[in-house]
């Protein structure tokens, strides 16, 4: 049985959580050591988990609104019912209230408030910029060789009409490009290369908020994310370069979807 088989999607997870035996886990171990495109995922499972812990935990720290402790008070009441299934179901939906309005109340605070929800994009972006450039076997579904059957696959799963900049006067060359899910919906993903085997990476991904932003910058070790939205869709640009070339290419890609008038 090859190391593909054994090493697989639970127990990579399952060693993310740490929940494997010793020789399990140095059996992992060994495999992620040959396998370097698994090791940039485990990598930007970590940054994720980190950055979800960095966007919530300043919510956990907010006082509880009013409403939601009028609510806490309705469940101790709810449990006193006669008959201990009903008050078990108040306590089930009441929870569901709460959680559903913890989540309102926390979004609103991060949105409008000093603790402003780190954009989901460039959380995406860089992430599949870590799993799929180091890959060097297949880091593409569809090469840049076929740019019109990637550009026509890629616009109709998003349902508009894509086209890439050329970034062959900063000296990188289309590799390809692939479709990835996002929330449920079709993002899409392109990568360039350099004489130097220096890859960056373009991600488009859906405008959720309808509105246009300023091109923003995000840094993770040292991947550098460069992004914005702009009519249904968003944007973004990642890569290891300096952090001068990548905004001036980002400038570059921010000025060509413009002409396109998504």
């Amino acid at each position: 049985m090859s190391d593909e088989r054994i090493i697989g999607e639970a127990a990579l997870h399952a060693y993310f959580d740490g929940e494997l035996e010793d020789d399990a886990r140095q059996n992992v171990e060994q495999w992620i050591e040959q396998h370097p495109e698994e090791r940039a995922r485990l990598e930007a499972w970590q940054m994720q988990k980190s950055e979800l812990k960095n966007l919530f935990d300043p919510i956990l720290k907010e006082r509880v609104p009013r409403r939601i402790k009028s609510t806490v008070r309705k469940v101790g009441r709810a449990t006193g019912h006669r008959r201990r299934a009903e008050g078990l179901r108040a306590v089930a939906a009441s929870i569901l209230f709460l959680l559903g309005g913890a989540v309102g109340w926390g979004l609103a605070q991060m949105n409008t408030g000093e603790h402003k929800a780190w954009p989901s994009l460039a959380l995406h972006a860089v992430s599949a910029h870590l799993v799929f450039t180091a890959d060097r076997g297949r880091p593409v579904e569809v090469p840049g060789g076929k740019r019109k059957t990637l550009l026509k696959w890629v616009s109709k799963r998003l349902g508009k009409r894509i086209d890439v900049p050329d970034f062959t006067k900063a000296g990188f060359v289309l590799v390809g490009g692939r479709v990835l899910p996002v929330d449920n919906r079709p993002a899409a993903q392109f990568m360039y290369q350099n004489r130097k085997g220096q890859r960056i990476t373009l991600f488009l991904g859906w405008n959720p908020w309808k509105k246009d932003t300023e091109i923003s910058y995000w840094a993770k070790g040292k991947v550098k994310c460069f992004f914005w939205f702009d009519g249904p869709l968003g944007y973004a640009l990642s890569g290891s370069l300096g952090k001068k070339q990548l905004g001036d290419m980002s400038k570059l890609v921010y000025e060509h979807f413009e002409k396109l008038d998504l």
